[in-house]
């Protein structure tokens, strides 16, 4: 959506799946955002091992991540506003923001 920060992440894993490395190969996020969630990516991920012949290899795989902007966010309380108004059995505690 307009507005939105976006990257596709590609992230080197070692045997165990953790991250090593992170730089990005497509997206419209700055250099300081990019450091950002590459730093939360090799700090707080964890992947599942790629399997080759049944063996768990280092390997690189592909995230994406997205950071709403104002009109996303904008959009996405709308909807929520809208969905329950139209569900009134439904309690808007039990769906976090």
């Amino acid at each position: 959506m307009a507005g939105d920060k976006w990257a596709d992440l590609q992230i080197k894993i070692d045997k165990k799946g953790r991250p090593s490395d992170c730089g990005m190969t497509k997206g419209n996020v700055d250099a300081e955002t990019l450091f950002w969630m590459c730093r939360a990516v090799t700090s707080q991920a964890h992947f599942d091992p790629v399997m080759t012949d049944g063996q768990p290899m280092a390997s690189t795989v592909t995230r994406s991540m997205v950071v709403y902007g104002r009109l996303h966010a904008q959009a996405d309380e709308a909807g929520r506003k809208k969905y329950f108004a139209d569900h009134p059995d439904e309690n808007p505690g039990c769906y976090p923001q």
